[in-house]
This record gives structure tokens, C-alpha cells and sequence, in this order.
């Protein structure tokens, strides 16, 4: 593995890291870019100015988009049951049996849009639950 290969994990851990102890909201918003992480040198107070960074966003004057309408119960549950799987394979297993109309609410549900076919949607779902958490479980013990 090469130097750089080595620092950009380092990096990677401590962003994984910075992020665990995130509150939810902000993550939130990082995921949704209106929050946006940035580098401040040590002996400075401002942010470096990135030649690849957007311009700031300017306030819209359009009215902010409704918020989807809060899963059913049974999806709810079953999006409980899928994050609480600790192999890839228990959470293709558990979707296996769900029909492919509720795979795709979940996948509305938690926010990762859905695919054309109920295969997609259980790759994306198992992958976005299960899978990341055992990206971090990895990073974690580098």
C-alpha cells in the first residue's frame, strides 16, 4: 500500500469517527447539502477556500417541497427489522419474503429513492443498512 494510499485511510477513520458522534440533524443536513464540512488550517480561524468548492447557494424565494408522507407502520417495522441484521445475507434473507411494492416503500422510506426492480431495491437496501454498517465496523479497526 502505498503513502498516500495509508494517509487517505487515516483520514478516512478520523472522518469516520468525526461523523459517529455527529447528532442525527446534522448529519441530516450533510446528506441533504445544507451543511457542508470544511478544512481549517491549525493557525487559522477560517476555512480554506477550496478552487473547487460552489459558489454559497442563494436563498429561493420558492416555497420549501412538502416532506413525503410518514411510512406505514408495517414498512416502519420492517426498516426496523433490516437495521437491526447483522450479516448481508440476514437482510436478503428477510427481504426475500417481503413483496416487492413494500421493498420499494423502504426504500422511499429511507430516503435512497427507489429502483425499477425489487432486486435493486433489496441490493440498495442491504447495502445502505447492513452493508454500511459493516464499512464502518472496517474502517474502525484500521
Amino acid at each position: 500500500m502505498s503513502d498516500v494510499q495509508k494517509l487517505s485511510l487515516t483520514v478516512l477513520h478520523t472522518v469516520a469517527e468525526f461523523l459517529a458522534l455527529l447528532p442525527a440533524e446534522h448529519l441530516d443536513d450533510l446528506a441533504a447539502g445544507a451543511a457542508r464540512l470544511a478544512i481549517i488550517p491549525k493557525d487559522s480561524s477560517e476555512p480554506l477556500l477550496l478552487a473547487t468548492a460552489a459558489a454559497p447557494k442563494r436563498a429561493s424565494t420558492r416555497s420549501a417541497p412538502k416532506p413525503p408522507p410518514a411510512p406505514a407502520p408495517e414498512i416502519v417495522a420492517l426498516v426496523e427489522q433490516l437495521d437491526s441484521m447483522e450479516t448481508r445475507e440476514g437482510a436478503q434473507a428477510l427481504l426475500k419474503g417481503v413483496s416487492a411494492a413494500n421493498v420499494k416503500k423502504m426504500a422511499v422510506a429511507l430516503g435512497i429513492g427507489a429502483a425499477p426492480s425489487k432486486a435493486d431495491n433489496v441490493t440498495k437496501l442491504v447495502e445502505f443498512t447492513v452493508g454500511n454498517k459493516l464499512n464502518s465496523a472496517a474502517i474502525r479497526q484500521l
